[in-house]
């Protein structure tokens, strides 16, 4: 299984850094209030240390374990706010399913989690779609199947695939990530 987090390792980052900064603020007003003689208190803000810097390596250790490197890919403005024309149909689910099976299943895999067969030699790994999908305006998941993504190995099918099977793949990423549980 192939996990990710829906926030770029930046960020990530940053959270940590601010519980790490919590955790220095408690352990050393933990350590003025023992020697000030209220032991009881300290306690609370030694306890409160402990929770905060457990917070703030778990959140490094995701960061560097199942945080997404990449930024957003680019998509021009214009593209960003287009709507698919395609209907919400049945026959338009299916085709984009036949469509998905066909092109993208050997690096986004069966259920679109970034665990293709071929995803493990991508370097970087595909994006697990189920968390992308549902983040993402149609604009600018049509554009990136579209142009591919600069600085990964998602090709362009702008030459192989019509702008209607674009679509509908487009239609067939919302029922995969409804489907399998995305957001």
């Amino acid at each position: 299984m192939n996990l990710s987090l829906p926030w770029p390792r930046d960020s990530v980052l940053t959270f940590a850094l601010e519980v790490g900064i919590v955790a220095v603020v408690l352990l050393v007003t933990g350590i003025q209030m023992r020697r000030r003689g209220r032991r009881a208190f300290a306690t609370r803000l030694l306890a409160g240390t402990g929770i905060a810097g457990t917070i703030c390596g778990v959140a490094v250790l995701a960061a560097f374990t199942i945080a997404p490197t990449l930024p957003t890919p680019f998509v021009p403005f214009e593209a960003q706010f287009v709507t698919n024309p395609v209907p919400d149909t049945p026959e338009n689910i299916q085709a984009g399913r036949i469509l998905y099976q066909q092109n993208c299943v050997v690096c986004h895999g069966a259920q679109g989690r970034g665990d293709g067969p071929a995803a493990l030699t991508l370097n970087p790994r595909p994006v697990n779609l189920q968390l992308h999908v549902p983040q993402h305006p149609d604009g600018f998941l049509f554009y990136w199947i579209a142009e591919g993504v600069q600085g990964t190995q998602m090709p362009s099918w702008k030459d192989k695939l019509t702008e209607t099977q674009r679509w509908q793949i487009v239609r067939y990423l919302h029922e995969l990530a409804a489907l399998t549980g995305g957001p």
